[in-house]
């Protein structure tokens, strides 16, 4: 992940499953009704309520601690719903990787 690649670090180190989701939820966003559907039926998961959270719309309010462009990336690429993320060609088209010609080069 590029989080991982431009800190060092693990993004969301977690313990258990639930802990990741957990964590999830907390930094990227709440279930998609469709995922909230799934996880409320799941007998892994009875009796687990998530959070419910509001974050900024903004992707450099929501990650503070990264560059603008690449908090933008991160912004588009964690997104709870599939549909909502950028596409792999968008995402080489992105200014972060356009600005030194980087996808010209090979």
């Amino acid at each position: 992940m590029i989080i991982e690649m431009a800190t060092g670090n693990p993004y969301l180190p977690s313990s258990s499953d639930l802990d990741l989701l957990h964590k999830i939820v907390l930094k990227v966003g709440n279930l998609s009704p469709h995922l909230q559907n799934i996880f409320s039926k799941s007998p892994i998961f009875a009796g687990v309520v998530l959070p419910q959270v509001q974050h900024p719309k903004n992707a450099r309010k929501k990650y503070p601690k990264l560059n603008g462009l690449l908090a933008d990336i991160v912004h588009a690429c964690l997104q709870i719903d599939p549909a909502d993320r950028i596409s792999s060609s968008d995402l080489l088209h992105h200014e972060y990787f356009t600005r030194d010609g980087f996808i010209e080069k090979k």
